[in-house]
């Protein structure tokens, strides 16, 4: 597991703590209160992209073996682009990000693609490359995300790998 990070740069753009949760591990808390519609979080700082296994796999060969276990959880198949099959890469979120938890049912999520705060971002990604709060969220809740909105986990088939 990574014990110092080899970035201070993050993609939150509001304050944010990571602490342990009774149910999933590490999570990630807003450390402030964070209105709706707010910009949490951008993919733009600390994500790392891959368009081929094998450069994933070249990737994860580069890394430490502690680091690289960790690596294998926090990586997903994502398309940048939903009408187009060749934006399909393996997304890394290499800071925070990486432990946001899921939250498993579709509306349950407090963050995520906001497509009306969306509009002001277009020019940086939108809703692909930036995370945005759903509702009102108060200072010490947990962020969760819906994987399933973004991870696209049954395409790790078109890079050689598969899903374990």
């Amino acid at each position: 597991s990574i014990q110092y990070p080899a970035s201070t740069k993050s993609g939150y753009q509001v304050a944010v703590t990571v602490q342990e949760t009774k149910m999933a591990g590490r999570g990630v808390y807003a450390a402030e209160n964070i209105a709706k519609g707010a910009r949490i979080w951008t993919s733009r700082v600390q994500s790392a992209h891959f368009k081929t296994g094998h450069s994933y796999r070249h990737f994860l060969n580069s890394m430490g073996n502690d680091l690289v276990c960790d690596l294998l959880i926090w990586c997903y198949p994502i398309f940048l682009d939903d009408n187009d099959e060749s934006s399909l890469r393996i997304a890394c979120d290499l800071d925070e990000g990486s432990f946001v938890n899921d939250a498993d049912i579709y509306g349950t999520n407090n963050f995520g693609c906001d497509t009306e705060a969306a509009k002001e971002f277009e020019h940086e990604g939108g809703c692909k490359e930036n995370y945005f709060a759903m509702r009102d969220i108060m200072e010490g809740e947990e962020l969760r995300a819906w994987y399933g909105a973004f991870a696209a986990g049954d395409q790790w088939s078109r890079f050689g790998l598969m899903l374990w």
